[in-house]
């Protein structure tokens, strides 16, 4: 299908009359970037599918909404090397909405005029709570609002959103056209695939004809989650892909190397492809590093010189941090991940991570200075060793002859350590203070009643 293509100067002509609301963007290096607004989007005039894809440039390298992970400062990192389109982490419209949460929106979004090509993806099942959240940061910067459509975890069923949204279809059809007829701001959806293809054909197609103007589908169900989730149906994804032309359809599932980018895109013909989990490892991902970081979670790295690269990566991130707002535990959970391989033989460093108390000191300040200390220790080591995965080409070799995730334990160069306790432990914290927060929102009713 062929579309008019806009020049680098056209979209950023466009954009630049886009409102900005300075309540939500910080206050750091980029702020001269920032455009005087001449026109808003209206509700009848915003863009919608093709027109809103060629105004970003057409992406094809898409960062997904991580929660606790694709803050600003990730965000910011991620374009650095190649991401076209990056989702913020899911926001609860239920706390958001709240007259006293005010503390908790400007934790939970921030964004700078850097911060292009950007995303806010919501949750919930209240349609006025939706677009009483949509009116707040309509005017923030963010090109679209992306109606969570995918979380599978506890907290999702017990708030009924995300995945769980898929039993009361009525429901997402009334979620999705309400905040498209009140929003002056393009509305998307991220879903999950049914264990039937016809089911999830008919899926995407309500939610196109309810405003949805782009989709992501994500080729895994609801049940397949946590660290080993198995593989994600493509079959199911280019499905869509081919029933669905009204609109732009991405592709998410099975990245795992830079390799599978290309992959996927012919496989399932889609028009970008999105990752999550593969980004944390290794945020130089879309750019197609040499040295490439494989997942933490399957494989350690006995090379040297690839762990240093991972190392100098957290670094970039932490200056990045230095200007723009990170609460606390997404910057600790970014250099675990980052620094994982070397954290695997300096295992002394990974206490004095856990351990970190700033003291009175920029909290990112003591981060840099630990990392800087692992660098320099793996500096030292350089030359010794066994080689390991040294190449992107290595590990995507090796991992697809795996079958990509669909394996019970974790494959390794070099020690045997495995460390998503620690995760798991921080989420259920997490999952536990939503709900303590979420005590006074009233529960939903009639949610089975398509009137």
């Amino acid at each position: 299908m062929d579309h008019v293509s806009l020049t680098t100067d056209e979209r950023r002509g466009i954009f630049s009359r886009m409102p900005n609301d300075s309540m939500f963007s910080c206050d750091c290096e980029h702020k001269e970037m920032g455009h005087k607004v001449v026109e808003e989007w209206t509700v009848e005039n915003k863009p919608r599918g093709w027109e809103l894809y060629e105004l970003l440039g057409r992406p094809k390298n898409v960062l997904a909404p991580m929660v606790d992970a694709s803050e600003l400062s990730f965000r910011l990192l991620c374009k650095r090397y190649g991401a076209d389109l990056c989702y913020t982490p899911m926001v609860n419209t239920a706390i958001f909405t709240k007259e006293t949460a005010q503390a908790f929106r400007l934790r939970e979004y921030s964004t700078c005029p850097a911060d292009t090509n950007m995303i806010l993806q919501f949750c919930g099942h209240d349609p006025e709570l939706l677009v009483q959240a949509g009116r707040l940061i309509a005017n923030s910067g963010c090109k679209a609002i992306d109606l969570n459509l995918g979380c599978p975890q506890g907290i999702a069923r017990k708030g009924f959103y995300g995945a769980f949204l898929m039993d009361d279809l009525p429901l997402v059809r009334s979620l999705i056209s309400t905040m498209d007829k009140h929003l002056p701001i393009p509305i998307t959806a991220k879903i999950r695939v049914f264990p039937d293809p016809l089911h999830t054909l008919a899926y995407a197609r309500m939610l196109i004809d309810a405003g949805a103007t782009m989709l992501c589908v994500h080729g895994r169900r609801r049940e397949q989650k946590g660290v080993m989730p198995g593989e994600a149906d493509w079959d199911q994804i280019r499905m869509v892909k081919e029933a669905i032309t009204e609109v732009p359809v991405f592709a998410n599932g099975n990245i795992w190397s830079y390799d599978d980018i290309g992959l996927c895109l012919k496989e399932t013909k889609a028009d970008a492809v999105m990752s999550a989990d593969s980004l944390l490892w290794e945020p130089r991902l879309f750019s197609n590093p040499r040295n490439f970081l494989v997942s933490g979670r399957h494989f350690d790295v006995t090379d040297v010189g690839t762990r240093v690269q991972g190392i100098e990566t957290c670094l970039e991130y932490l200056d990045i941090c230095k200007t723009h707002p990170t609460q606390p535990s997404h910057m600790k959970a970014h250099v675990f991940k980052m620094t994982h391989q070397s954290l695997q033989v300096h295992t002394d460093v990974r206490k004095t991570i856990s351990d970190l108390t700033s003291e009175g000191r920029s909290l990112v300040e003591c981060y840099s200075e630990i990392v800087n200390d692992l660098l320099e220790r793996e500096k030292a080591l350089l030359g010794e060793g066994p080689a390991g995965f040294a190449t992107r080409e290595e590990y995507a070799a090796t991992i697809h002859q795996l079958g990509n995730v669909s394996i019970p334990e974790r494959n390794v160069i070099g020690s045997m350590t495995t460390a998503p306790d620690a995760e798991s432990e921080y989420r259920r914290k997490k999952d536990e203070k939503l709900e303590a927060m979420l005590e006074d929102v009233p529960a939903p009713f009639d949610l089975f009643d398509e009137g």
